[in-house]
Formats: C-alpha cells, structure tokens, sequence
C-alpha cells in the first residue's frame, strides 16, 4: 500500500473527484481515472506494498494493522501439543501479511549476506546471536515496514497467549527484548523452545519417534492419512533442526504398510515391496507415501470390499488361535493327578519272583543264605559294622549265636530250611535279626506252625 493516498485531498465523500470533476452523464469520469493510482496486484492487502511503511493515519492502513496484530485462533498454553497447530496458523498469517519476507527471512551471516532461514520452519538453526543482528539491521530504532511487521506479530503472539504462560516467559523477557524494543522472532524462538524442551529435546528424539511409526499406524487405527501427516510432521521437526537424512524411513514405512489387516492393500503395497528388495526399482518416502496413499483412498472407495475387511484366511486362523488359546486354558486349570512313585512303591514292597511268589526282596540280604562257611574257616564276620554267626538250623548268617538259635531241635533240617526262607523274608528291605524281637517273633510263629504239622502227622 502506498505512503501517499491520492484521495486523501478529494472532498470527504468524493470518489477521486474535484472542482474539475465531470458533471454527472457527462464523460467516463477523466478526472476520476487521472487522480486514481497505478493497479498494483498483490494476493492479501498486506502483500501490495510489502518494501513501504504503512500511513497509520490512512483508514486502510489501520485496519491492515489490526487485522495483523489480531489474535490467533488458538489459545497459546505453551504446551508441545500446541506446537504444530501454532506454526501452521502463523505461517498462514504471515503469509497473509507478509511477513515472510520483512522479519522472518534471516540471514545466516550476521553482516545481512548470503543464504536465509525461515523462523517458523527453521528456528532449530538460527542462533539468538543471527536473530540479534537481523533485528538491529531491520527493527530497533528503524523506519521501516519490517519495524511495524515486528510490532503487529509481537501483538499477534501476546494476545493468543494464556495469563499463565505469558507469566512463565516474563523471566526470561531479556531473551527476546532488545533495547526495549520486543522482537517477535526471537519471542517466537523461545516459546517454541520451552515447549520443545518438555517431548523433543533433541534430534535423537525425533529419529526414535520416527524408528518407532511401526506403533503408531496401529495407534492410529491404520488410518493412512492420518499416519502420512504424523511422519511428516516428524520430517519436518527434524528438517527445523537442519536434518533432512531418513536413510531408514523407507523401510519403516514398509514394515508399518505391511501390518495393515487389509489383504488387498498389502497386496498392493508387496509388489512395490518386492521390487524395492530386488533393486528394480527405487522409491523414496515421499513417493512411496503417495502411492500408499493412492492405494488407501481405492480401497476406502471400494464399496464390495470394505476397508479393513478380514479375508477368509484370517477369520479362520483367528478362530482356531483363540479355540486354543481356550483349551490351553482348561488344560491349566486341571489339576495334574499325582503319579505314584512306582519305583518306591517297589523298593518298599516284597519282590516276587518269576512263579509271582515272594522272594528275598532283592539281593540285599542274599549273602546271608548262599554263603556258608566251608569246613574250618570260621563261622562269624563282621558286615556293616555288625557281627553275623552261621545258624545251622536256619541255614544262614544270623545275628543271633548257634546256642541261642530257639529252632533247635524244633524240626528236621530240610523243613526248616524251607520254612525259614519264608519267614525270613518278611520284610525284605530291613534285616530281620537287627530287631530286637524279631527271633523271639520268628521262633514262636515257627513253633506254632511245627505243631500244627506235628498234630497232621498224628492223625
């Protein structure tokens, strides 16, 4: 907009017109069309005359002021959620107003040469130092449109702010305030640096968030529009902090396509696959993005097959897992039925022998009854720290002496030998002498079964 109106010397009410003006039906109003000035395109009042300073005397001018100072639509917390949504309002702000060039186009050099940053997009490598010396080239003591574009921004950020976190940034009013005169870039750096430093201290961070976007599509409910703008809002976190390199977001974004429980969309997105694998063909992220995205939006159009469709394959695999996740479950709540423990149920019970009668329970106490001394050799020894003596009426090594055996004279030799293997076995784990009453025991059940063969005998 120009500094000087052409109309500002017309009657009040005129249109351009004068004392010279053409009598009403009279001509195409000459007068009019001389005092008018040049047309001038430009996309927003504000990008008419971005290299003037604007007449705050001139009505125009004043409601350009208001509408670039106005607050935004949001209510600014200072809260990271906040981030994405505040640089996108005031990027559409300042391109409404112009701002892009006049106080957010900084110099890399501090002498105002070579390559620029954008605030909004690239603060993460624009030091206060670069901020400092644009604005005392620009703004500070300065008649210029970029001195009342600082202003009107300033005014934009501090009425959108909440009470609570324009008091948060008041300690720290050094930081964006330069001989008295606030500097809105720099303001803008440090509310954008308070909420980064709460989720997103550092680049590690950003490239961690974008390792894990496997769990995110899921988070997002395989929703691949939603999921395109959460990875380049990433990217571009990442690009404010002079990275671009993803060298492995093409295979995360693979691996994130292809967990999508739709059968036809990961049909689609397997032949790009394939070929990426086998080198036929390369594909960065932002073109394997916008063909996954072509692909959702066919199969979101696909009236015969809804989205997300489970396949007859996967119906079935799905009911057999959980059939047997349920019989996994009844099996473990049974309780196991113990086994017994047939090998000491055996140890601790007679032995039989081939005809299923007893025997001598194993060869613990064999030796006592195969063994016997041979003529002159001597008929004790010590076994087990116990001493043993040859009882020749029961016909084997016993604890008990010859003289004290009670079977003496009870019965002929061979009986005995015979009914004493019985009764000799009636434990077969544990020695019957080592008893103290297993002789006395042993000799009454003998002298009892004698007399009843005796009284047989008789009769």
């Amino acid at each position: 907009m120009s500094v000087t109106n052409v109309n500002a010397n017309a009657a009040p009410g005129a249109q351009g017109g004068g004392a010279g003006a053409p009598a009403p039906g009279g001509g195409a109003g000459a007068g009019a069309v001389a005092n008018a000035p040049p047309a001038v395109f430009a996309l927003s009042p504000g990008l008419a005359a971005i290299n003037t300073f604007l007449n705050y005397r001139l009505s125009d001018d004043v409601k350009l002021y208001r509408a670039g100072s106005k607050e935004l639509a949001v209510t600014l917390t200072g809260k990271p959620s906040q981030l994405r949504l505040l640089k996108k309002m005031l990027s559409n702000r300042a391109l409404e107003m112009g701002w892009n060039t006049s106080i957010l186009s900084i110099p890399t050099n501090v002498n105002q040469i070579g390559p620029t940053l954008d605030v909004l997009s690239q603060h993460g490598q624009l030091s206060y130092a670069q901020l400092t010396a644009h604005a005392v080239a620009t703004i500070v003591a300065r008649q210029t449109r970029a001195a009342q574009d600082n202003l009107m921004m300033y005014m934009c950020l501090n009425s959108s702010m909440s009470e609570n976190c324009s008091k948060r940034l008041l300690p720290e009013s050094d930081k964006y305030t330069l001989s008295n005169v606030p500097i809105a870039s720099m303001l803008f750096k440090v509310l954008v640096g308070k909420a980064e430093a709460q989720t997103i201290a550092t680049t590690a961070n950003i490239r961690k968030s974008l390792a894990n976007i496997k769990e995110d599509i899921k988070r997002l409910r395989y929703d691949i529009q939603a999921f395109h703008e959460y990875v380049k809002n990433l990217v571009q976190d990442l690009n404010g902090y002079g990275q671009s390199d993803t060298p492995d977001l093409t295979i995360q974004l693979f691996d994130s396509y292809m967990i999508v429980p739709d059968k036809i969309f990961i049909e689609m997105i397997g032949k790009k696959h394939t070929d990426y694998l086998l080198g036929s063909s390369t594909i960065d992220p932002t073109d394997l993005m916008a063909f996954a995205q072509t692909a959702y939006n066919v199969r979101k159009s696909d009236i015969t097959i809804p989205w997300l469709q489970k396949s007859e394959e996967q119906v079935q695999i799905e009911a057999l897992t959980a059939e047997i996740k349920v019989m996994k479950t009844q099996k473990d709540t049974k309780k196991p039925k113990k086994k017994k423990d047939f090998k000491k149920e055996k140890d601790s019970s007679p032995a039989k022998d081939e005809k299923g009668k007893k025997g001598n329970g194993g060869d613990k106490w064999a030796w006592k009854k195969l063994v016997a001394p041979d003529e002159g050799e001597p008929e004790k020894k010590m076994v087990d720290d116990k001493w043993y003596h040859w009882c020749p009426n029961h016909r084997m090594w016993t604890i008990h002496k010859p003289s004290e055996c009670k079977l003496k004279d009870k019965k002929p030799a061979a009986k005995i030998e015979s009914n004493s293997a019985e009764i000799d076995t009636v434990d077969s784990n544990e020695d019957p002498d080592e008893k103290g009453d297993d002789d006395d025991d042993a000799g009454t059940v003998l002298a009892s079964y004698a007399a009843a063969l005796g009284g047989v005998a008789g009769n």
